[in-house]
C-alpha cells in the first residue's frame, strides 16, 4: 500500500494503484487514479481541500465527511446520498454497485475544507 503522512504540505498523487493511506494537516490533497480503484483509499486531512478523481466507470463505496466544509461529487447514483451543506458536508453510499462483488471503500475525512469527488474520464 501507498502511505503518505505529512504536515504543512500539499500532496499530489497521480496514477496511483493499490491501497492508499494519506494523512495530512494544513495542506491540500489531490489524488488522481487512471484505473478504477480495486483497494481501499483512506484520506484524512485536518485543514485543507481534498480532491479525488476517479474514472467514470469506477465502482466503489464512499464515506466522505467534512466537519466544517462541503462535499461535492461529479458522480450520481441512486445508492449515493449527500447531506449537510457548506458546513457539515457528507457523502455516503455506493456507485455502480452492479458487479455483485465487494466494492473498494473510499473514506475521506476533513476538519476544515471542501472534499471533491470528480470524474477523471
Amino acid at each position: 500500500p501507498a502511505r503518505i503522512q505529512t504536515h504543512n504540505k500539499d500532496i499530489e498523487a497521480e496514477n496511483v494503484a493499490g491501497q492508499i493511506d494519506i494523512a495530512n494537516s494544513h495542506g491540500n490533497v489531490k489524488v488522481t487514479l487512471n484505473q478504477p480503484p480495486r483497494e481501499a483509499i483512506n484520506i484524512t486531512n485536518d485543514s485543507g481541500e481534498v480532491d479525488v478523481a476517479l474514472p467514470s466507470r469506477s465502482s466503489f463505496q464512499i464515506s466522505a465527511y467534512s466537519r466544517s466544509g462541503e462535499v461535492e461529487s461529479d458522480f450520481s447514483d441512486e445508492g449515493l446520498h449527500t447531506s449537510g451543506g457548506e458546513q457539515d458536508g457528507r457523502l455516503e453510499g455506493q456507485v455502480n454497485a452492479k458487479s455483485g462483488g465487494p466494492l473498494p471503500k473510499i473514506t475521506i475525512t476533513s476538519s476544515y475544507g471542501t472534499i471533491s469527488l470528480r470524474k477523471s474520464s
